[in-house]
């Protein structure tokens, strides 16, 4: 009859991670049988989980044909797994015959190893996962090891293994990355591997990662870059390639997180290399792709991150300007120059497709009446661009800094990255397309006081009123836009004031006459005199006045409220002019008059005066009508004005460009576009548009002096106010002598004699006879007056003891001590003068006095002791060094000793000292648990579970590596690997470092089969307070308390571990 059955008997092998070797399972030579446990398991949960395998036992399975129906079974076959022989036996009955039955046999084998072979590639990722080293197993070209690389050179190539890459893993999942063309592909990689899969890469395998997901499959990942294939894509050249290995589909903490924390991290490589190249060349012409890039950064970083808010609101912003600004061109080229000078923003040069319009098309000029019209505006010559590096400063266009203190404010809160700001020139509600040049030369002539509102920008813009408009558009990539915005409409607010200055600055000259108008009439006010006097000058003041609060780079004011005397005030103001304004402006001496600076007097007649220097220097005041000198009087009140800029003076030196923080409104050259050479013609018909000029105001009064200038290069405005404030301080001291002279003067002639003077008359010694007049060397008092007189002859003692004579000796002994510290020769002549009664009030102060000194010494004498302690703090013995300590306290304070606390301040130097030496030594690690003891209850304590491991030292060491590294702390030396101590420094100077130390214990949970992780966090505040004791105010103190209490809550809260800790997200 014809057999039925067949049996095939197939042997184990199964991957070792303490051997790193395949281990058979019949001959497990080298390892512990117990190794091959883990094998075992996994593969009967493998066979287990089958499709086509039914448990029947523990350890065999029966396998079950899928065409077959489920009551009915054709054949069967069992499947056993042998673990004493180390194999998997296969047993089958056909009914055919012998043949069906091998047939079904050879295909339950190879169904037993693949799940064999499944089972190994299992062991061999949790061995890759634990250890961060690749097996050979699993890859087929030659390990990389970098750190073995020198040794191995010399040494011949080991042979070849059979097993090598045969359990590698099939790609689970795969995504494309475009990479832009600014960007390196294999810099692209490195930085990728560097910080998104820093914690994940293997030691011996260059771009190999290894990760567990919340599934507990573990893959491993690469990164690829090869050329883009698409041709028509001229952003992107290359593509990196995001390959995943493993046995199960990645899950989406692979396939979302990871793939959008990539994408963001190449979305800003590019980002970061144009900043870079617009650092180091400002003028540089990006591409057109560049400029795509920037423009749809926003969008791409929206596609990455759908939960960023969008801020397409805030990227459009219009102003309307106000009324009186006729001649937009020059007030935009005013803001290119101001904005420019920042260093923060620059002129953005680019690729554009637009055709230039020639220089005929674009200029009209009528020669008639000589207006000039500008046919539009192009757009790239008002695109500027926001680079967080920092820019240089182009010293053609400008050669100071424009840069405010607020606009450094608004530097820091846009944060990093590249914006580009494009302004545009709107009328009505399109853009302006005929632009007069020039006009606007007679304005606010009318008005007497300048609102605010005259010269600022008005955000509620209404479009259908004919109108210039100012349109800013911000094209956003990763800045603040709203610090953006703040700052371009701080520098349009700048540039109008200044504009408003310059053209009423040119509408007062057009006004003015040469004719002296003195008012007689009280009825009229200063301001309608001064106006009278000098048209426009109050509507300038209050100009500049405004202009002052914005900032302005250029605008300055001083100001000295001192109250001094009516008749000080000519001199003072000549003084002021002289020698703080002029001097400071020409670096020499200049006297009064001075072409184009004019004075005036407001009193009860107000009219324009000279001040001048007589023949002994003194200041003279002489009207300017008819050459009368004015005298002020101590009862008149009068204020001097001296004004400069409101006046023609061509010429005037004044106005050399040496002296200007704006020299002129600056045009580059011709060659560099159409609309440059434009500018240049428009700028020799009419030259007086693009020049700027000085104005400064000083005011003179008995209860203020002011000093506003405009337009003063910093160097000169910084003599200014160093001149200014010298000449405030000399008549400040000067008015002070007079008035206490004035005082005496008064108290001299009263009747009685105050107590001051009672006592020093008390004090004198009665008048002696009159002796001829010696020589006396002057008395210095180097101590108290000595009442004790010295001992003119001593006895020798005979005997030394308890005794008469012993204590003879002993104060023989003591008068040498005190002879050694007698004083200078002046001082023993002052003490044979018979010395004056001392009051009891001066008895107690010298008594107060050597009681502070005793306690100086005293306390001098414990810091000495304690220095010495706690230097040999490591070397001294533990109990002895608590025991000193102590001791210190015990004359201080009982309570110490009760709480068993150190004061404040010797725990602060002794946790310095001990914190100051970790880097020489390794002192005994109790000591350390004494220093945190000291400091009070921890900060935090906390226990959390490990993940289910082995108990093996690795384990240990690669979790406290990991925590090391995320807290971004320096562990201390341990003889315990279980017990840890780690320290993280959070303020650290040259007195004070505040840092946490966190005492780590893991401990071995035998039921559970995990790790017990303990912590607990103390803060450290230690300073060196007794070599360089710190003289903090409470305010500081409290201040800087906050702080510490701030940075230290900040990072206990990253101290905790919960679910994401090893997510990609961390």
């Amino acid at each position: 009859s014809q057999s039925k059955h067949h049996v095939l008997t197939i042997p184990l092998t199964f991957y070792v991670t303490r051997a790193s070797s395949m281990i058979k399972a019949s001959d497990p030579t080298g390892v512990n049988e117990s190794d091959l446990d883990h094998g075992y398991r996994i593969l009967l949960s493998e066979l287990e989980s089958c499709e086509f395998t039914t448990k029947s036992s523990l350890d065999s399975f029966l396998l079950v044909d899928g065409d077959a129906s489920s009551t009915i079974l054709l054949y069967w076959c069992f499947i056993q797994v042998d673990k004493s022989s180390g194999s998997v036996t296969v047993r089958v009955h056909h009914p055919q015959g012998q043949q069906a039955a091998q047939e079904r046999a050879e295909t339950a084998a190879c169904l037993v190893e693949k799940m064999l072979d499944r089972t190994n590639q299992k062991l061999l990722l949790e061995s890759m996962y634990k250890t961060r080293k690749a097996p050979e197993e699993l890859f087929a070209d030659i390990e990389v090891d970098e750190s073995k690389a020198a040794t191995t050179t010399s040494k011949a190539l080991p042979p070849p293994v059979s097993n090598k890459g045969m359990y590698a893993c099939p790609v689970q999942y795969q995504h494309e990355f475009p990479l832009h063309r600014r960007v390196s592909p294999s810099q692209a990689v490195r930085t990728l591997h560097s910080s998104i899969l820093q914690n994940f890469m293997l030691s011996n395998r260059n771009g190999i990662s290894v990760y567990r997901d919340e599934s507990n499959n573990i893959y491993y990942m690469t990164l690829i870059y090869r050329k883009s294939i698409g041709h028509d894509d001229e952003e992107n050249s290359h593509v990196i390639d995001l390959m995943v290995y493993g046995i199960e589909e990645p899950g989406p903490v692979i396939t979302e997180e990871l793939v959008r924390l990539l994408q963001r991290k190449l979305l800003m490589l590019p980002l970061d290399a144009l900043s870079s190249v617009l650092n180091k060349n400002p003028q540089y012409n990006l591409l057109t792709t560049d400029m795509s890039f920037i423009n749809n950064f926003s969008r791409r970083l929206k596609e990455i991150e759908p939960e960023i808010e969008s801020d397409d609101i805030k990227c459009v912003k219009t102003y309307e300007l106000p009324s009186h600004v006729e001649d937009p061109l020059t007030l935009l080229l005013m803001f290119r120059q101001n904005i420019c000078g920042s260093t923060f923003i620059q002129l953005l040069h680019y690729e554009s497709d637009d055709i230039e319009a020639q220089s005929s098309e674009m200029l009209e000029v009528n020669t008639e009446d000589g207006n000039i019209i500008l046919n539009g505006l192009p757009g790239n010559e008002f695109c500027f661009f926001f680079n967080s590096l920092g820019l240089g400063l182009d010293p053609a266009a400008q050669h100071v800094t424009t840069l405010t203190n607020q606009g450094r404010i608004y530097s820091r809160q846009a944060g990093s990255g590249i914006a580009v700001i494009q302004v545009s020139l709107l009328h009505g509600s399109s853009n302006a397309s005929r632009i007069s040049v020039g006009k606007g030369g007679r304005m606010l002539d009318t008005r007497l006081c300048v609102s605010k509102e005259h010269i600022s920008l008005n955000p509620n813009v209404d479009e259908n009123k004919e109108t210039y408009k100012l349109l800013i558009k911000v094209t956003n990539t990763t800045v603040d836009i709203e610090a953006i915005q703040k700052w371009v409409y701080l520098s349009l607010c700048q540039v109008l004031a200044a504009y408003t200055i310059e053209r009423h600055r040119e509408s007062c000259l057009q006004s003015a006459t040469s004719s002296v108008t003195v008012l007689t009439s009280s009825a009229i006010e200063s301001r309608d005199a001064l106006n009278q006097l000098m048209p426009g000058l109050s509507s300038l003041e209050d100009m500049m006045t405004i202009t002052i609060d914005l900032p302005h780079p250029a605008m300055m004011k001083v100001q000295s409220k001192m109250r001094l005397q009516a008749t000080s005030l000519a001199a003072l103001t000549l003084d002021l002019t002289e020698k703080a304004v002029l001097s400071a402006i020409f670096s020499k001496s200049v006297r009064l008059p001075y072409d184009g600076v004019e004075i005036f007097r407001m009193a009860k007649v107000a009219s324009r005066v000279n001040v001048i220097r007589d023949r002994i220097s003194k200041a003279k005041v002489v009207s300017f009508e008819n050459g009368r000198v004015i005298r002020d009087n101590h009862v008149d009140s009068p204020e001097y004005i001296c004004v400069f800029g409101l006046r023609q003076s061509d010429g005037n030196a004044i106005n050399l460009p040496q002296h200007l923080f704006f020299k002129e409104i600056h045009v580059s050259r011709p060659e560099t576009s159409v609309f440059t050479d434009v500018l240049h013609r428009i700028k020799s018909l009419k030259p007086s548009q693009f020049e700027r000029h000085m104005v400064f105001i000083l005011r003179v009064s008995r209860n203020c002096r002011s000093l506003l200038t405009y337009n003063v290069t910093p160097q000169i405005w910084a003599t200014m106010k160093t001149n200014f404030n010298d000449i405030e301080e000399e008549l400040s001291r000067a008015e002070e002598t007079r008035r206490e002279h004035c005082v005496g003067r008064c108290i001299d002639q009263f009747p009685f004699k105050t107590k001051k003077q009672q006592v020093s008359i008390a004090a004198e010694p009665p008048p002696k006879k009159e002796q001829p007049p010696k020589e006396e060397l002057p008395v210095v008092n180097k101590g108290p007056i000595r009442r004790i007189k010295r001992p003119t002859s001593m006895l020798r003692p005979k005997l030394i003891g308890k005794s008469v004579d012993g204590a003879a000796a002993q104060a023989v002994q003591a008068s040498r001590l005190r002879a050694k510290t007698r004083p200078s020769v002046p001082h023993r002549t002052s003490v044979s003068k018979p010395a004056p009664s001392i009051p009891s009030t001066q008895k107690k102060q010298l008594k107060e006095k050597h009681s502070q000194q005793k306690q100086r010494r005293e306390t001098t004498q414990k810091e000495t002791v304690t220095r010495s302690i706690v230097q040999s703090v490591p070397a001294a013995n533990l109990l002895k060094f608590y025991r000193d300590l102590t001791a210190l306290l015990r004359e201080a304070s009982e309570s110490h000793l009760v709480e068993r606390m150190l004061s404040q301040s010797m725990v602060q130097y002794v946790a310095h000292a001990y914190f100051a030496s970790l880097k020489e030594r390794q002192p005994p690690l109790m000591l350390l648990r004494l220093i945190s003891t000291c400091f009070g209850s921890p900060k935090v304590c906390q226990t959390i579970c490990h993940l289910q491991c082995d108990n093996e030292l690795s384990s240990i060491k690669s979790f406290l590596h990991f925590v090391t590294s995320r807290w971004k702390a320096s562990a201390i030396y341990s003889p315990y690997p279980q017990f840890v101590y780690l320290q993280k420094d959070l303020l650290v100077s040259q007195k004070r470092r505040v840092s946490i130390l966190i005492e780590i214990l893991m401990s071995w949970d035998r039921p559970a089969k995990c790790h017990i992780y303990n912590f607990k966090a103390w803060l450290i505040n230690s300073s060196d307070n007794l070599k360089n004791p710190m003289q903090l105010s409470r305010i500081h103190t409290e201040k800087e308390a906050a702080v510490i209490d701030d940075i230290v809550s900040d990072f206990i809260s990253q101290l905790t571990l919960n679910s994401q800790v090893l997510n990609f997200a961390g």
